[in-house]
């Protein structure tokens, strides 16, 4: 069965000092206006903070995914490890897709768009003896293997056979799966990296090749079935 997660306000849960006793009211780390109705639950507040156009955090976390996502690096290295110990290697790149997002109403496809039409996106993964060892400038693009759900998808798109996942209808993509319960039989989205899903780390997805999931690409069970 499918892995769903309930979230709903509850009219208890209020934390109390340990020393004092008294009830800690909930505060924001930093200010930031926004605008909410008269009646609206704490969840509420939390959402309309986080997208305030006074918090930069939420911008910058997210432009920085999605550079990452499409360029295989991000402006800040983890993914997810924004802070001032950690800056970025272009922050004013990172400051002007943080800005267009914001002026955008957050508008994920107009940041799409400004990265994709991007000189930088369109480089050519070749490397000369002037760039060799670059790994942070994005002077070329940088060679990457398809993610586990998309090559499972792409193997059953170019031999014209419907997908056979239990628990789904025939047809459905490894992409559209809800959760990660659903598997394999031969563990071919596991063994190429599909994360586990126990937490919000981008650390749990991973790139690397190893001699099993090759040989699974070469003559395993999930492309046999798909030939």
């Amino acid at each position: 069965e499918p892995l769903y997660e309930k979230v709903q306000d509850r009219n208890d849960g209020e934390i109390k000092h340990a020393r004092t006793g008294q009830t800690v009211p909930p505060q924001f780390p930093y200010p930031a206006s926004y605008q909410v109705a008269t009646d609206a639950s704490r969840r509420q507040h939390l959402a309309a903070w986080i997208v305030s156009r006074d918090n930069p955090y939420f911008a910058t976390s997210m432009v920085n995914r999605l550079w990452g996502y499409l360029t295989g690096t991000g402006l800040i290295e983890p993914l997810d490890d924004i802070r001032a110990g950690n800056p970025a290697s272009n922050p004013e790149l990172l400051n002007h897709l943080r800005d267009e997002f914001i002026r955008s109403d957050f508008d994920v496809q107009h940041v799409l768009r400004l990265i994709c039409n991007s000189r930088t996106y369109q480089l050519s993964v070749a490397k000369h003896d002037w760039n060799s060892d670059d790994q942070i400038n994005f002077s070329s693009a940088k060679a990457r293997r398809l993610p586990a759900e998309v090559l499972y998808d792409t193997v059953y798109r170019v031999t014209g056979t419907a997908t056979a996942i239990p628990g789904v209808q025939p047809g459905t993509r490894a992409a559209q799966l809800p959760d990660v319960t659903f598997n394999l039989a031969d563990g071919f989205l596991n063994n190429l990296g599909r994360p586990p899903r126990e937490s919000a780390c981008e650390c749990e997805r991973s790139q690397e090749l190893q001699l099993g999931p090759v040989m699974a690409l070469v003559s395993g069970p999930t492309v046999g079935t798909a030939i």
